[in-house]
């Protein structure tokens, strides 16, 4: 049986699908939902600021060139003096053409002899990059196939004498595992210079032949030289005595191994001790 159409202005109520399907079919797509509770908030960290980039700083430039000039280290040193190098204008006709010592090349024109050496005039100069002072007219050392002036050398590779301190540039005496000056290795005795003599070490003083023997040494108390190492002695009478000069003092017959008279100090054979004590 036919339901009546509803009267204007009566409320009609309609289902939840109905309502929808009209909604959509109007273009409302903002379905009005059903109040309800508020979902509880969530707790979400707080945003964080980006580090700030560091301010770049271009690298400081590296300066480049030639390293610094370091000596050289060993080698036996070759003194030459003033006046040693000899400047030869030419070569000699017929002789062998000389080799530079320093860049290995033939010279045809002019050349320096120097310790044994031939170089080029422009070659015969101080090693040392900063001096590079001519050497032809002063004094000059070659350490280790280099030469240097004199000044170089006592810079940097002359010894240091123990006794002043100063460099040894000239000659050089080496001994007790030091170097000195000649003049400075001298005797504790005499002060003289020891130079390439035979000296002695007593107590660590450095002493002369002579004055170690005057000191040191045993001497005959007849001929007053020194006993040395090896020669037969005699001691008699409080002295020490050459075998030989232990004789008696009239008849000079030897008295080593003998008894002998003793009178005044002086040894007599038994024949002329006379009525002396014999010993």
């Amino acid at each position: 049986m036919a339901k009546d159409k509803p009267a204007d202005g009566e409320n009609v109520t309609h289902s939840k699908f109905f309502t929808k399907l009209q909604a959509q079919m109007h273009g409302d797509t903002d379905t009005a939902q059903p109040a309800g509770p508020k979902p509880a908030s969530t707790w979400s960290a707080p945003p964080q600021k980006a580090p700030m980039a560091s301010k770049w700083t271009p690298p400081k430039p590296v300066l480049t060139g030639p390293k610094p000039w370091a000596p050289p280290s060993g080698g036996a040193a070759q003194r030459g003096r003033k006046g040693d190098a000899v400047f030869q204008k030419s070569v000699q006709a017929g002789t062998k053409i000389p080799i530079c010592a320093e860049c290995g090349a033939p010279i045809r024109g002019p050349f320096v002899i120097a310790l044994g050496k031939n170089w080029c005039p422009d070659h015969f100069i101080c090693a040392n990059p900063s001096c590079k002072t001519k050497l032809i007219d002063i004094g000059f050392i070659e350490v280790a196939g280099k030469l240097y002036c004199e000044k170089d050398y006592a810079e940097n590779f002359a010894p240091t004498c123990s006794k002043c301190h100063k460099p040894v540039v000239g000659d050089c005496v080496n001994a007790l595992d030091k170097q000195w000056h000649p003049d400075c290795f001298t005797c504790k005795q005499c002060n003289r210079p020891v130079g390439g003599g035979t000296f002695h070490v007593e107590s660590g003083d450095v002493l002369c032949d002579q004055d170690w023997a005057a000191m040191y040494q045993t001497k005959c108390h007849s001929c007053e030289f020194p006993i040395e190492p090896g020669d037969r002695w005699v001691e008699a009478l409080g002295h020490n005595w050459h075998a030989e000069c232990f004789n008696c003092a009239t008849c000079q017959v030897s008295l080593e191994g003998q008894g002998f008279v003793a009178k005044n100090g002086r040894a007599y054979c038994k024949r002329h001790g006379g009525g002396g004590g014999f010993r």
